[in-house]
């Protein structure tokens, strides 16, 4: 395949509906909060801006970096085994702290319970990425170029979080792919036939960069 950015690959399966959803309201969390089915909890507050763009292979390293400055001495931060990225017991380690405004400065959205935080990476990640990469790699790169800039919604979110997780050494590369796929042909779909709404799939060539460099890496 030889698409050009913004053209439709024409191999993309179409299986069941991906999960779906916008992220909740801007503010910070509360530690018993609990993240809107289908969503990660709402974005992050009080950016720092300073996070710079970065390519997909050095993403895993920033993120950790990012998340571990954030937390208490003697707090661990462990891959999630649900929806998000990693989870940590900082809350535990540190209960007087607001420990959810500084994750959010360092471009996490967070939700807890039990004395464990569960972190997703917000929306500044994916868009330094897009903003470091404007040279699409690949095909399904170059097919998913059109959404480069939009706003991610919170199935992206979810999605990204996933391949993140995969880039750490997780399981799930397959799974990503195909539900990357799965997710791009239902936004296409659904934005040529409803022109006039808002269109659907923001956030999906970041992840259509990670599952790019899960390839390379997997090679």
């Amino acid at each position: 395949m030889n698409n050009q950015p913004g053209e439709t690959p024409s191999t993309w399966p179409v299986g069941q509906p991906a999960p779906s959803g916008r992220p909740q309201a801007s503010g910070r969390q509360p530690e018993a909060a609990r993240p809107e089915e289908g969503s990660p909890p709402g974005g992050a507050k009080g950016v720092d801006e300073r996070i710079p763009h970065a390519a997909a292979r050095d993403l895993c390293r920033m993120l950790r970096a990012a998340a571990t400055a954030a937390l208490p001495p003697g707090a661990f931060l462990r891959r999630d085994r649900g929806d998000a990225l990693f989870i940590t017991d900082a809350p535990r380690i540190d209960p007087g702290a607001d420990r959810a405004v500084r994750l959010n400065a360092a471009g996490f959205t967070c939700a807890g319970s039990g004395g464990l935080l569960r972190l997703w990476p917000a929306e500044i990640w994916l868009t330094r990425l897009e903003a470091a990469t404007p040279d699409p790699p690949d095909d399904l790169c170059r097919g998913l170029f059109r959404f480069r800039g939009k706003a991610p919604d919170g199935a992206s979110l979810k999605l990204f979080a996933l391949g993140m997780r995969c880039l750490d050494g997780g399981e799930g590369a397959t799974r990503f792919d195909r539900l990357l796929r799965q997710r791009a042909a239902e936004c296409l779909r659904e934005n040529a036939m409803n022109p006039d709404d808002p269109p659907r799939g923001g956030g999906l060539y970041a992840c259509a960069l990670l599952d790019h460099e899960l390839e390379v890496q997997h090679r």
